[in-house]
């Protein structure tokens, strides 16, 4: 089920590409009809396909930009920060209105964002902040509150121990803004709770993480109490470890993105909770700031971020923590559409969660 969901997701967005692509000059066509205003065309840059959210986010925000008479041309960089570069290039050079941006590096985008300024073009910065630039408008999930949620649900879980806090990329200020509120938590929670571990993972590589955590576990003769662990595939990598030595659901380990696999894996007690924002929510707020920068309108927003350049406007998603008391809750009411199914998270037991 989950396959046939990412592949029409997938495809969605291959026709959202190809229907903004093909528009050309200056009169473009909204893509799945528009709202009746002026057209003009968004420039979307992603990191990757590879995790799954991306391919949503794209979806999502082609969707809510067409309501707007907009069209967008998706492009997705494979983790690699000098193709994103690239590739909005390529946008500008197809006459691109917005340019809205998930960094792949939150440095080396700046000069993404640059070429787009000197052209014109404004910037939304999405999910992850982008350093000393000039961007119009950030939107993303309030990445401190997750790091709030998972840390404080590990010291709920064991109030003593050994913590081990997994991060994800030192690039990547998501990473940075969970990372350090996570350290900011247990590091208040008394002297019970001690941390052996705080470190970065490149590229947050399920691999590197699995290898992680089995030294730290090597480390502390398998004597650690939680893995505050930055996200789910992430989380994945420290399952495996703790499956190897028979210590899976016994080690508190936290997640980030309600992955359907990382959903079993609570279901199962095998990683304790993960945290989920609503990419939906996301991708409609920054359709709307697209639509306000494009009209010159005030962009709406609940906070700023400074950047080291700029107090960026800044549009907050909320997050909420998901695990056995709520899964079911999450998976038939909460979640948007097409992301999970009772399916994917008890397969074999189509009656596990009876409200669906």
């Amino acid at each position: 089920m989950r396959t046939r969901v990412l592949g029409f997701v997938a495809a969605a967005v291959a026709v959202a590409i190809t229907a903004s692509g093909c528009s050309g000059g200056g009169g473009d066509a909204a893509a799945g009809g528009g709202g009746g205003g002026d057209s003009y065309k968004i420039g979307v840059a992603f990191p990757s396909q590879v995790q799954r959210r991306w391919n949503f986010d794209a979806k999502y925000l082609t969707d809510a930009a067409a309501k707007n008479g907009a069209t967008t041309i998706v492009q997705f960089a494979n983790n690699d920060p000098n193709l994103q570069n690239t590739q909005v290039e390529n946008m500008l050079s197809q006459g691109i209105d917005v340019l809205v941006i998930a960094a792949v590096d939150a440095s080396a985008a700046g000069t993404a964002v640059a070429r787009a300024k000197s052209q014109g073009v404004p910037v939304i910065a999405y999910d992850l902040g982008i350093e000393k630039s000039d961007v119009d408008l950030q939107v993303t999930r309030d990445n401190a509150q997750v790091g709030d949620l998972q840390a404080k649900a590990a010291v709920a879980a064991h109030p003593e121990g050994n913590f081990a806090i997994i991060k994800g990329d030192s690039a990547n200020t998501v990473a940075q803004q969970i990372g350090g509120q996570a350290a900011k938590v247990l590091g208040a929670a008394g002297p019970g709770v001690k941390v052996v571990y705080d470190n970065w993972t490149p590229a947050w590589a399920t691999e590197t993480a699995l290898a992680d955590a089995e030294n730290i576990l090597s480390r502390n003769n398998d004597n650690v109490a939680a893995f505050v662990v930055s996200s789910d595939n992430m989380a994945g990598g420290v399952v495996q470890a703790l499956r190897g030595r028979q210590l899976n659901g016994k080690i508190f380990v936290s997640g980030l993105d309600g992955e359907p696999t990382s959903l079993a894996l609570v279901a199962s007690g095998d990683q304790t909770m993960t945290v989920f924002t609503n990419y939906q929510e996301e991708a409609q707020a920054a359709a709307a700031g697209a639509d306000q920068l494009f009209k010159k309108q005030p962009v709406t927003s609940d906070t700023t971020t400074n950047n080291g350049t700029k107090d960026v406007p800044t549009k907050q998603i909320n997050s909420i923590a998901v695990d056995k008391t709520n899964l079911c809750e999450f998976i038939t009411k909460t979640s948007p559409p097409g992301w999970v199914t009772v399916a994917d998270v008890f397969p074999g037991n189509p009656n596990a969660c009876p409200a669906a």
